[in-house]
């Protein structure tokens, strides 16, 4: 009963809404038969008086009015005392004069067990010089068509009840029909949750609204099982790159108890230790609670308009100081870029970053703009070993140094990349890596591509 309430509720309601369009059309029908039926008395009656008038005066004022119908009854008073001098029941009064219409008149009990509801048309005669009163009156009680409104509501009701139930029982078929894919929909949704299913809600694509709400529901549980990825890599990351740090500050805590207290020589090493992988565990958290908020969409971007050439000068100015001997060339202008500046100086500082660390000696590291009818382009190029083929296509993966980077003595967290990838596609650009190479396809060094679409 509890999966079928909808259908029983919606049934319901239409059948209340039908009940009431019934009622109240039922109601405008009776109305508008009583005004017809009553104009039609009302012509009736004044008709028969003005033969009755004419029958008396052409007959007499005690003649018998005998060709009236059955229910019309009739009186003839005088008006000066009032007393009846003609008529076929002597029972009904002399009654207030009408005027042009008739008029409705209602006795309770007026017989022994009977009511006394007429209607009645009086007017004014004069036969011989002395005025009399004729009155015409109708028997409701005996009008057969007051019979049929008598009966018009019992007839209503006779015709409603069932119409009510076969509109009911239409309804609910129809409303069953109608929530049938809401309840495959439902269907499938539990069984996505409850499941862990990778399956996805139908879609018939005929672009109706459940269509829209199949679709709407589609890209939440992709969104969720992204999060949910997002938060399980996180996890999985953090727990394997910690490891080694965490392994290797509890065995400097273990010689620091041990030997510590009497080698001031290990105490010290020790504590290096522990500051230095304790930074170690620092970075990767910070690196990988910032790629997480990228990917997630809580990062917003903060767009303008800014000089290539200055954000340039201003990341050479940034590594002179911590590398002194560190050559740059800076190819540049006037040129602009639209994007935010903060985000896109992350970015290049992580590839230069990633130049400097893998090159060996000096190196000399060129920030190049180049612009056509289609892209923006920023490149950032050393003349360093470049990368091996095998490891071009992982060079954004989290935690992958290549080669003999692929070692923690190679520095770094192993996410400056994957960071930078993830702000690429935050500022709707795109990041590609390559090699320089020479005429002979020699590898002259490696290269970072910074894209922007003009188009978009």
């Amino acid at each position: 009963m509890k999966k079928h309430s909808i259908s029983i509720s919606l049934s319901l309601r239409f059948m209340l809404i039908i009940s009431a369009a019934t009622i109240f059309l039922s109601l405008s029908i009776i109305f508008l038969l009583h005004r017809f039926a009553r104009s039609e008395k009302n012509r009736e009656l004044l008709r028969f008086t003005e033969e009755s008038c004419a029958k008396i005066q052409a007959f007499g004022i005690e003649n018998e009015l005998l060709d009236l119908p059955y229910h019309i009854s009739y009186g003839i008073f005088d008006k000066e005392t009032g007393t009846e001098t003609s008529t076929n029941d002597p029972f009904i009064p002399l009654l207030p004069l009408t005027e042009k219409k008739s008029r409705h008149y209602f006795e309770k009990d007026f017989y022994i067990d009977q009511n006394l509801n007429i209607f009645y048309f009086s007017k004014e005669i004069e036969y011989s010089g002395k005025p009399y009163i004729i009155q015409l009156s109708m028997d409701l009680e005996r009008d057969p068509n007051l019979q049929f409104f008598l009966h018009l509501p019992k007839i209503i009701i006779f015709i409603l009840i069932p119409l009510l139930l076969i509109s009911f029982f239409m309804c609910f078929l129809i409303t069953r029909q109608t929530i049938k894919p809401v309840e495959k929909m439902t269907d499938s949704a539990k069984r996505i949750f409850h499941e862990n299913s990778s399956e996805y809600l139908p879609v018939s694509k005929k672009n109706t609204e459940l269509d829209n709400l199949a679709e709407t529901f589609n890209a939440l549980f992709k969104k969720l099982k992204a999060d949910f990825q997002r938060e399980k890599d996180f996890t999985g990351n953090v727990s394997h790159e910690l490891k080694t740090p965490i392994a290797i500050i509890l065995g400097e805590a273990k010689l620091i108890k041990r030997w510590g207290k009497n080698d001031k020589k290990q105490l010290e090493e020790s504590i290096d230790t522990i500051i230095e992988e304790g930074t170690f565990m620092e970075e990767i958290t910070k690196n990988l609670l910032q790629l997480t908020k990228l990917e997630s969409g809580i990062i917003k971007p903060d767009k303008k308009e800014f000089s290539v050439k200055a954000l340039f000068q201003k990341i050479q100015n940034e590594f002179s100081s911590l590398y002194p001997n560190q050559k740059f060339y800076i190819y540049a202008n006037d040129e602009t870029f639209f994007t935010d500046e903060s985000l896109l100086h992350q970015i290049i500082v992580s590839a230069v970053s990633n130049s400097i660390k893998f090159s060996k000696g000096n190196t000399l590291i060129k920030l190049i703009y180049k612009e056509n009818q289609d892209e923006k382009k920023i490149i950032i190029e050393d003349d360093g070993p470049g990368f091996s083929e095998e490891i071009i296509p992982h060079i954004f993966e989290r935690f992958y140094r290549g080669d003999d980077a692929h070692q923690r003595s190679a520095g770094g967290s192993g996410l400056g990349l994957s960071i930078a990838k993830a702000v690429s596609t935050v500022l709707n650009l795109s990041l590609t890596a390559e090699n320089a190479l020479g005429k002979q396809n020699e590898i002259l060094g490696a290269r970072i591509i910074i894209s922007q679409n003009k188009k978009l």
